[in-house]
């Protein structure tokens, strides 16, 4: 065991539950207008050097390049950093389509890669302690597929009571335990061969079988 994976593995993960989301179909002519705006209006306690994780879904959202740009360039405005990996997740990265997309949207640091770690439960861990937050009745927890399946998420207590539009959401279980396999990966979802990404070899996709893919969010 590393050093880093003995500092982090003591640290409790919240538990959470299922909530199915009911999506806006509002349009928006302006939508980079309007998130500055939003932005403005919640003022989000972002402090330089902070790890932020930023993701959208893109299925039918016109704009969404503008929109994550948008994103990008608010939360880089106040210090913000990336996040972190698995290295399931580290293998599965085609590094040349990353820096050709970094340098096309000519933000090549966004192609930096985040910390690695050994397996699910230890990025869970490490984002719970690099979060400051250690109070789990506290700590806003969200797990995702993949930002193209964002119907049914988890969410932990304290993320829950966080939402303003409770009309929009429907909470589909009790709280729960994040599960983990003997791995230390994460199991909360079934897989789906079209999650594995394009160009992986085949011990990839055995390896990522049955555990779909997550993101957190904290």
């Amino acid at each position: 065991m590393t050093k880093l994976e003995e500092m982090i593995q003591g640290y409790p993960i919240p538990k959470v539950c299922k909530i199915r989301q009911i999506f806006d179909r509002t349009r928006l002519d302006d939508p980079e207008e309007k998130l500055a705006r939003l932005w403005a209006e919640r003022d989000i306690p972002i402090r330089p050097g902070m790890r932020i994780a930023i993701t959208g879904g893109s299925r039918g959202i016109a704009g969404y390049v503008r929109v994550m740009k948008t994103a990008v360039e608010l939360v880089k405005a106040k210090g913000g950093m990336a996040d972190f990996i698995s290295n399931r997740l580290r293998i599965a990265v085609d590094e040349e389509a990353t820096w050709v997309n970094a340098l096309t949207g000519m933000h090549p640091e966004i192609a930096r890669l985040p910390i690695t770690l050994a397996n699910d439960r230890l990025v869970f861990q490490g984002c719970v302690k690099a979060s400051g937050q250690l109070d789990q009745d506290r700590l806003r927890l969200a797990i995702i597929r993949n930002t193209n399946a964002l119907g049914e998420i988890y969410v932990s207590r304290a993320a829950l009571d966080s939402i303003q539009e409770r009309d929009k959401i429907q909470v589909c279980s009790e709280f729960m335990d994040v599960p983990f396999d003997a791995a230390g990966e994460l199991c909360l979802f079934e897989a789906r061969s079209e999650e594995v990404p394009r160009g992986r070899n085949r011990e990839w996709k055995e390896e990522a079988k049955g555990h779909g893919r997550s993101g957190l969010y904290g």
